[in-house]
């Protein structure tokens, strides 16, 4: 995200913004365009790298999917306010806010990531099938098979062709940056990456549910607890103040 810095001084519309009790830059920016009538451009393979460092580990990796999906289900703004939401009003005005469109943001990805792996065994199978040249299987199946692994790798040459430009915009922006790049372009373990998103998707579904049966997230050494879509708790770790 690019923003001027006007927008993020003292009086700007992220900071207003900001000290009104927001507190998620992309959902602050997504409802700001909405609120201004503002187009809100995404480029066709929205696939972004992001380098977990060398003390990463999948707990937080895991940790991290559930703060993001925490965010979703009670980030606020008064711009996307509607009368079913008033029951879980609170005497602030940002608490009315309701959260048709996150929701519908994660019932959307929900659905991608079933649509994704719910297939995923058939395909397998009918695949081996074909590679090993057996007489058996659905000839519709199989070719609904050939279609799903086109689709995937037509997914990862896009990915592909995005991670390209982003690193030439890196290139560009700062010279210096390839001497410091954790992992070169050519280096990259596209493999690897395939696996992964399929591994994220499944993980994803699984924090879903997990949400939706748990109250609270611990995030950068802060418990927070949700009731109805607001936070309404926070415990730092470390001091055990509320």
């Amino acid at each position: 995200m690019l923003l001027r810095a006007a927008h993020l001084a003292p009086g700007g519309c992220v900071a207003r913004a900001w000290r009104a009790g927001a507190y998620s830059d992309d959902l602050i920016l997504a409802a700001l365009a909405g609120e201004l009538g503002l187009r809100v451009l995404c480029p066709g393979v929205a696939a972004f790298p992001a380098h977990g460092g060398p003390g990463g580990s999948p707990g937080q990796a895991w940790n991290y999917l559930r703060r993001q999906l925490f965010v979703l289900d009670t980030y606020t703004s008064p711009h996307n306010r509607c009368g079913t939401a008033r029951k879980h009003c609170t005497p602030t005005p940002f608490s009315c806010a309701c959260r048709r469109v996150n929701h519908a943001l994660l019932a959307v990805t929900v659905l991608a990531a079933t649509a994704l792996l719910a297939p995923l065994p058939a395909v397998a199978w009918h695949l081996s099938a074909l590679l090993l040249r057996k007489g058996t299987g659905c000839p519709t199946a199989q070719a609904g098979a050939l279609c799903y692994a086109g689709l995937v790798g037509a997914a990862g040459l896009g990915a592909r062709r995005m991670y390209r430009q982003l690193y030439a915009l890196c290139s560009a922006l700062s010279p210096s940056w390839e001497a410091v790049c954790p992992t070169p372009f050519h280096a990259l373990p596209w493999m690897q990456i395939v696996l992964a998103l399929f591994a994220v998707q499944a993980a994803l579904l699984l924090c879903a549910v997990r949400m939706a049966i748990s109250a609270s997230v611990t995030w950068a050494g802060v418990h927070y607890t949700r009731r109805h879509g607001l936070v309404t708790s926070l415990r730092s770790l470390h001091t055990g103040q509320h």
